[in-house]
């Protein structure tokens, strides 16, 4: 593995990791608002965890 795939791959985690845990305050933020743009930061670094790991699996050779 070279060193812009473990990058790419360690960006990927990071962002999949935090997207999980802003997850788990949906529903549990003090105002409605913070709950809403919690879940949507939330699905914005699910999505750029997605486009980090494609990216690593597509520059490491192993696309699926």
């Amino acid at each position: 593995m070279n060193q812009l795939t473990a990058y790419t791959l360690r960006l990927g985690d990071n962002c999949l990791v935090l997207s999980q845990r802003l997850g788990e305050w949906c529903g549990h933020a003090p105002e409605l608002e913070i709950d809403l743009a919690l879940a949507n930061i939330g699905l914005d670094l699910l999505g750029q965890a997605r486009n980090f790991l494609s990216y690593a699996a597509e520059f490491s050779g192993r696309r699926r």
